[in-house]
Order: C-alpha cells, then structure tokens, then sequence
C-alpha cells in the first residue's frame, strides 16, 4: 500500500490513472517487470520492482472497476 500511496502523490491519483490505456498499464508493469531481471540476483531489487509491479496492477483493476461502473450508469 505505501507503493501505491507514493504513485499517487506522484502521479495524481484516479483521475491521472484512468487517463491510461489498457495498453499503457501493460507498458508500465512491463517496464519494471524488466527492472527486476535486470538483476535477479539483487533480491532487494528485484523485490523493490515486484512491489511496484503490483501497485500497478492494484492501480490498473481500480481504473477498470472505474470504467465498468460508469457505463452501468
């Protein structure tokens, strides 16, 4: 969560987030998903990258759950 926290202090929160594309989600946790085996040895960061990996995620299943209930509205 403080992942997450710090990506939207950061970026801008919902509003910034569901600016993205599905493809754009995916460019973001594959970029860092590189950055983790950049060096898989270094658990920290390769630990580090996966945290980053899953506020992602978390932040792009948000902008989805977003936009499924503005159309059912």
């Amino acid at each position: 969560m403080a992942e997450r926290t710090a990506q939207i202090t950061e970026w801008g929160g919902p509003d910034a987030d569901d600016s993205n594309t599905k493809l754009d989600w995916v460019a973001y946790i594959v970029k860092h998903t590189g950055k983790a085996m950049t060096n898989p040895f270094n658990l920290d960061v390769f630990r580090y990258q996966m945290v980053r990996v899953a506020a992602l995620a978390i932040a792009a299943i948000a902008t989805v759950d977003r936009q499924k209930a503005d159309a059912r509205n």
